[in-house]
């Protein structure tokens, strides 16, 4: 199996992009913006859940790979080509 790049947990108060490798934390680095970080240290970004939705969608585009901190996270590739993205995150 191929080495995740981040890990991602969602809650409803809070969103949690966890960087593993030196891609992940470079892409955060380079497409974040100041205005959707409540909080970035030692690899964490913290972001409102509203603003998780693109930058996933950003992530896997990028070709990063993902995977939920518990439970599951649902995207579908049509979802990477369509032009009105719409994430489709679980939860749990």
């Amino acid at each position: 199996m191929a080495q995740l790049d981040a890990l991602i947990e969602i809650s409803p108060v809070c969103t949690r992009i966890i960087t593993l490798t030196p891609r992940a934390h470079h892409w955060v680095e380079m497409h974040v913006t100041l205005t959707q970080v409540q909080t970035w240290t030692e690899g964490v970004l913290e972001v409102a859940p509203l603003d998780i939705t693109d930058l996933l969608t950003g992530m896997l585009r990028a070709g990063l790979r993902l995977a939920p901190v518990c439970g599951r996270m649902a995207i579908r590739h049509t979802h990477l080509t369509q032009n009105a993205l719409v994430g489709c995150f679980s939860t749990n």
